[in-house]
């Protein structure tokens, strides 16, 4: 069954470059055309620079996101997050799960201020990358634990 399906696919992939009339093209010609239809579906990525119109604040963080090590920092804070996460064994120390509670903690408010930084030098374009849209739903969800986890240690108290 498996061999008929595939001597059926391709055929029809045979039978349809023929039929698109590619066979005939000349081999820089079908080159071409294949850089131009990519050339077609590729949108440009609107950049965001200093300008003089905009708050001092704003310049700033627009200065601050754009910069080259910007990236690279919130790179390793990942990195760095995923390893202090995966460091966990059976009957850890108090003293070592408070130190790693600390230190997601740090990297939550890292996080939180890279998306803040974002959100006011690109406002609205900040969603138009899907990345940033995970970024944002990855803070506000952190943030989200961390207050509930507040307010049932609060609610533990006062029962």
């Amino acid at each position: 069954m498996n061999l008929w399906v595939g001597v059926v696919c391709e055929t029809f992939n045979k039978e349809s470059y023929k039929l698109s009339l590619n066979h005939l093209l000349h081999k820089d010609t079908a080159t071409w055309i294949k850089i131009q239809l990519k050339c077609y579906s590729v949108k440009p990525e609107k950049k965001f620079g200093a300008d003089p119109s905009f708050n001092r604040i704003r310049n700033c963080c627009i200065n601050l996101a754009n910069h080259p090590l910007f990236e690279s920092i919130i790179m390793l804070c990942i990195v760095l997050n995923t390893l202090c996460l995966a460091v966990v064994w059976y009957q850890m120390d108090p003293s070592v799960v408070w130190a790693m509670e600390m230190l997601n903690f740090l990297f939550m408010f890292i996080f939180t201020v890279e998306a803040v930084i974002k959100l006011i030098a690109l406002r609205s374009y900040y969603f138009a990358n899907s990345w940033n849209i995970f970024d944002f739903i990855v803070v506000i969800g952190s943030i989200t634990a961390v207050l509930l986890e507040v307010f049932k240690i609060n609610e533990d108290i006062a029962t």
